[in-house]
Formats: C-alpha cells, sequence, structure tokens
C-alpha cells in the first residue's frame, strides 16, 4: 500500500492536467484579413518562441514581397526564438540563400520535399497553434493565396506539433549523420575487400607449393607415422587453400565480376558425383551413412554447375561437421513450383545438433560465427552463390531436437 502510494499522483496535478485539456479552444477563420490581424495579435503577445512551416517555394517569396519576416525578425530581435522551416525549389536556391542571410534574428533550415504539405503551420510557445490552407499558391497577395485558418489555442495538441517540428527540424542533421556513416561503411567494406583479396593472393603462391611437394613426399614415404603427419598437412593445406578461394569468389561477387557459366545437367547426378568426391578426399574420416531419398529419376537444371557442386560439398561438410560417427545424412530432392517458376529443391538433413536461435539468426552472414561454428565463410558464399542464380538458401532445425536441414533452391531453367 505503501509504494502504491508513493507511485500515485497528486490530485491538484491531476485536476490541473484535466484543466488543461478541458481549455481546448478551436476556431476556424474564413476570411484572410481577419487571419492576418489575429496572427498579428499571436505575434505581439509571444514570450519564448514562434515555429513556422513555410511549404512552398512561392509562400517563401510572398512572405519576403509582404514584409512578413521583417516583422518577424523584429520580434526575433526581442529575445524571442524564431525557427522557419522552408522548401526550397533549386531554381531559386541563390535568391532564397540571400534573403535569408538578411534576418539574422531568424534561423532557417530545409524542408524535406517528402515531408512538405499545403499548409501553412505557426506554433506559439507550445501553447497556440495555427493551421493556415494555402488555396492558390500561385497567387501573389496573401489574401489570395491562403483559405481559411484554424487556430488552435491548446496545449497539448501545440506539444504534439511542436515535436512534429522538432523531427522535422533535426531531419537534415540526422541524414547528414547517416550519409556519412553509410560512406565510412562503404570505405570500410572497400578496404577490407582489397585487404582480403591481397591476403589470399599471398597465401595461394606458398600453398601450391605445400601442396605439391607434400603430394611428391608422400609417394616417397613409408613409415606409417610419417604417412599421418603428411595427411595432416595435405588435410589443413586444403582447408586454407579452400578458404582462401571461398574469399576471393566472396570479393568477386560483392564486387559483381564472377562470371557464371550455365549449362544444362542433371543435379541428380551432380549430387552423387560431388559426395563420391567427398568421401574419398583424405579430409573425410568419419563413418557416416548417406541416404537418397527421390534419387530414382533425372532433375535437369540449367545453372553453374561448378558453382552449384560448391554449395553441394560446402553443404554437405557442414553436415559432417556436426554429425558424430555411424550418424546419417539424408539428402533429398524434389520440385516446387513458386510464382509460376519450377524450382529444383535440395535438402541436406543430418541428425547431429540443432542450432540456437542466436545461431540460426546470423548463420549466412559473413564473418560472424566464432571458431566453433566457422569464421563464417562458407554459408555466407553458398547463399551468395544462390542468389547469382535467382535461388536462395534457408535452414530449419529438425522436429525431434537431432540435427537440422539445410534446403536450397534454384530455378530449372536457370
Amino acid at each position: 500500500m505503501k509504494n502504491i502510494w508513493e507511485l500515485s499522483t497528486d490530485v491538484k496535478d491531476e485536476i490541473m492536467e484535466m484543466e488543461k485539456i478541458g481549455d481546448d479552444n478551436i476556431v476556424v477563420v474564413y476570411g484572410s484579413n481577419k487571419s492576418l490581424h489575429k496572427l498579428s495579435e499571436l505575434f505581439n503577445r509571444v514570450k519564448k518562441e514562434v515555429l513556422i512551416i513555410l511549404p512552398s517555394t512561392n509562400g517563401f517569396f510572398r512572405t519576403e514581397m509582404s514584409g512578413g519576416f521583417n516583422e518577424i525578425n523584429k520580434i526575433g530581435a526581442k529575445g524571442i526564438q524564431i525557427k522557419i522551416l522552408t522548401f526550397t525549389d533549386k531554381d531559386y536556391t541563390s535568391e532564397i540563400k540571400r534573403i535569408k542571410t538578411k534576418y539574422t534574428n531568424i534561423t532557417f533550415r530545409e524542408l524535406e520535399q517528402a515531408s512538405a504539405s499545403m499548409s501553412r503551420i505557426m506554433i506559439f510557445d507550445k501553447e497556440m497553434t495555427v493551421i493556415w490552407e494555402i488555396k492558390n499558391d500561385y497567387q501573389i497577395e496573401h489574401t489570395d493565396a491562403l483559405g481559411k485558418a484554424v487556430f488552435m489555442d491548446a496545449i497539448k495538441t501545440s506539444e504534439t506539433i511542436a515535436s512534429i517540428f522538432e523531427s522535422l527540424w533535426t531531419q537534415p542533421e540526422t541524414h547528414a549523420r547517416l550519409k556519412e556513416t553509410q560512406e565510412k561503411l562503404k570505405a570500410h567494406d572497400k578496404i577490407q575487400s582489397r585487404f582480403m583479396d591481397l591476403v589470399t593472393h599471398e597465401l595461394r603462391t606458398p600453398l601450391q607449393s605445400v601442396l605439391g611437394f607434400t603430394e611428391i613426399l608422400k609417394e616417397e614415404i613409408t613409415n606409417d607415422e610419417q604417412k599421418f603427419m603428411l595427411r595432416l598437412i595435405i588435410t589443413n593445406a586444403k582447408k586454407l587453400q579452400r578458404l582462401s578461394e571461398n574469399i576471393l569468389d566472396i570479393t568477386r561477387l560483392e564486387n559483381n565480376i564472377l562470371y557464371l557459366n550455365k549449362e544444362e545437367f542433371d543435379l541428380n547426378e551432380l549430387v552423387k558425383s560431388t559426395i563420391g568426391d567427398y568421401i574419398t578426399n583424405s579430409e573425410y574420416t568419419k563413418s557416416i551413412s548417406f541416404d537418397y531419398q527421390n534419387f530414382d529419376r533425372k532433375y535437369p537444371v540449367k545453372a553453374d554447375k561448378f558453382r552449384i557442386a560448391q554449395v553441394i560439398h560446402d553443404l554437405v561438410d557442414n553436415s559432417v561437421r556436426f554429425t558424430q560417427n555411424a550418424g546419417k545424412i539424408v539428402l533429398t530432392l524434389s520440385e516446387k513450383t513458386i510464382h509460376s517458376k519450377e524450382i529444383v529443391v535440395l535438402s541436406v538433413s543430418d541428425n547431429g545438433e540443432n542450432l540456437g536461435p542466436e545461431i540460426l539468426s546470423r548463420l549466412f552472414t559473413k564473418f560472424s560465427l566464432d571458431s566453433y561454428y566457422g569464421v563464417g565463410i562458407s554459408l555466407y558464399l553458398c547463399k551468395k552463390l544462390l542468389e547469382a542464380h535467382d535461388g536462395r538458401i534457408w535452414v530449419l532445425n529438425n522436429r525431434n531436437e537431432c540435427g537440422c536441414t539445410f534446403s536450397f533452391g534454384i530455378p530449372k531453367n536457370g
């Protein structure tokens, strides 16, 4: 009860808030001359600030020609803060800039075109708001250009509109900061891509020498222990070679310089041959069985055969990595029609471990994973290669809380 009492609002404060809301006084004035007279009274009574939105270039020139800016500038000289949002036509930029420099007691700022309306808005001390309709923006005189005016003696409404005004006022600064950040990110990405490109090229030459000499040594060495150590060297050198090639491919994809050599082939045969090559490779040491579902027919597609084989290899390698000995990987082929387009889908399902939500959300993002799940290269590359084929990739945890299923789909006819 004590906590409730401490959190409660004083009755007098509640009554004052209710009185503020209840004091809303809205008057619609239809005569322009009467509106101008009423507006003049508000300018004379203002104590702290005036916020104005001039939504058109013609309205800006009208205010200048009628002496409006001069009168507002005099009010600003008394210590009243004057802030005016204007929309500038590019054809009159220099002339508008010249006019603005004349009035040192007024702060002008550009209004984004998308934010412009066809009503002149003025807020006085966040207590009184005037919304003045522009019925004919091409007229020279205010009395001819402006229509009915709504005078709102309403604190809550004025505070809300003032808040919107301040958002528009800071919009250019926000856009400038966002643009600056975007340019920095672009520069950072460019430097990163260039760095990775250089590092990868520097790695390729010594790796080719290492692999070449180790293959020669493998034929000459007869000692089992030395053969085992040599096999480790070859395995890790090939991993490093594949990593460097993947980084190069990503750089090419991101710079739109990777060429796809599309041809017609049977995805069924490509899957089997790719897994066959994977199993005979020296890196494959686990006793894992492969089950092929719906492989009793051909699945012709038109795509880059080498790149699709690369995707299949990486998905199988990923599943093998997280599947225990004597585990099982199921490969399923199917066809779907999505938006009148025939899609061939390959799913790779393992009975390893489920992926947590924090991993699933960033699984296909570059350089986003920890050392246990890899550096975030191969799956990101799979995603980019498939997108280059107008395809997509996705992953789902298996329902039995055992393993997950990676799937990708590519258009049948390229």
